[in-house]
């Protein structure tokens, strides 16, 4: 897979890979993104304005942390 992804297509791929995730939001605190989880320990962590960035943000991580995935 190459190029630009949406979320739909991240998402399910890290799903299939058994990589977690998260992107939670609160009304004026913008999106966190995370690629890990507590239990395991997070690979990256971000805040963003938009969830067109969150987007963008994961999958760069994910292919930088988990090459294989993709």
């Amino acid at each position: 897979m190459d190029g630009k992804l949406t979320l739909d297509e991240i998402a399910r791929l890290l799903y299939r890979n058994e990589i977690n995730f998260s992107i939670s939001c609160f009304w004026d605190g913008g999106f966190d993104v995370t690629l890990g989880d507590a239990i395991n320990g997070f690979k990256a962590k971000e805040n963003f304005d938009t969830l067109p960035e969150c987007t963008a943000w994961l999958e760069v991580s994910a292919r930088k942390f988990y090459p294989k995935a993709f």
